[in-house]
């Protein structure tokens, strides 16, 4: 089974260190918070190497931490405005002007990002470029649950909300899955 660690950001959103079961040094990273240094931390300490930063759209609380990684980033590139502009969001989140610098690295189309034990999923609605990505076994998805369709849709299906404040749903007998936003 993979390794999962979990770190959740001052904006509600979590960030995700993933291990993979059959790679017990390469690791990868489910979005990148502002405050995403505890998960740098974690990569370090662990002497793992990062295989790349994975991230499910391109808002501010899942991006703003880009400037701190060493590593390649992969995004849908329609979320590409988003994540190299947080300036807008941020103001709203605030509610006051903030001054922000322009992400100007390189962002790499997730669709361009190749490995055989993740499957890239693309399901725009929270924002045109969201994806959700499929580990061996878990998923990380971005799941509206106050989206009453969405949630009626979810439990007919069978997924059981474990908690809202942890992030995490179950699919019975099959995979975990993780949120990335609620």
């Amino acid at each position: 089974m993979s390794a999962i660690q979990t770190f959740t950001s001052f904006t509600t959103s979590n960030c995700y260190v993933v291990t993979p079961e059959n790679n017990s040094d390469i690791c990868y990273i489910i979005d990148l918070p502002p405050d995403v240094e505890p998960a740098l931390e974690y990569v370090k300490n662990n002497n793992l190497s990062i295989g790349g930063c994975l991230l499910t759209h391109g808002h501010f609380d899942h991006s703003l931490g880009m400037e701190k990684v060493d590593g390649k980033i992969y995004i849908n590139l329609d979320d590409e405005f988003l994540a190299r502009n947080p300036q807008e969001q941020l103001s709203a989140f605030t509610n006051s002007e903030l001054e922000v610098q322009e992400y100007t690295g390189e962002l790499n189309d997730i669709f361009l990002f190749e490995n055989e034990n993740i499957d890239i999923f693309s399901n725009p609605g929270h924002t045109k470029g969201s994806i959700s990505y499929e580990f061996k076994n878990m998923i990380f998805a971005i799941i509206l649950l106050d989206a009453v369709p969405d949630y009626s849709r979810l439990c007919a299906s069978g997924v059981r909300c474990v908690g809202r404040g942890n992030g995490v749903l179950s699919l019975p007998g099959r995979h975990g899955v993780h949120c990335c936003f609620y």
